[in-house]
């Protein structure tokens, strides 16, 4: 799978991530306080689930900050030992070395 490949799964992932999170939301502050019509109510078993998917969703959160904080620290070290790899030489810096 090529880079770009991966970029745009990421992309779409969190995407989808966003939008399930803000969908369930949505719903449980539109129809929180409906009035139910017997025991197998559909919007009570609706509310369930978006509730279900949001604590699901939400016990994964501390995780997937984790994750991404782990990740910035290491494109942070890594662009700092590219530059510290990418040493200056006397060339580089074009140094006239006279007698």
């Amino acid at each position: 799978m090529t880079s770009s490949m991966k970029r745009i799964s990421a992309a779409l992932a969190a995407v989808l991530f966003v939008l399930v999170i803000f969908s369930s939301s949505v719903f449980i502050a539109v129809h929180g306080h409906h009035h139910c019509t017997d025991e197998d109510c559909a919007v009570c078993m609706e509310l369930e689930q978006c509730r279900s998917s949001l604590n699901t969703l939400g016990a994964s959160l501390p995780a997937i900050v984790f994750a991404a904080a782990v990740m910035v620290l290491f494109v942070i070290l890594a662009a700092a030992a590219v530059k510290c790899l990418n040493g200056s030489t006397l060339i580089s810096l074009k140094v006239e070395l006279l007698d």
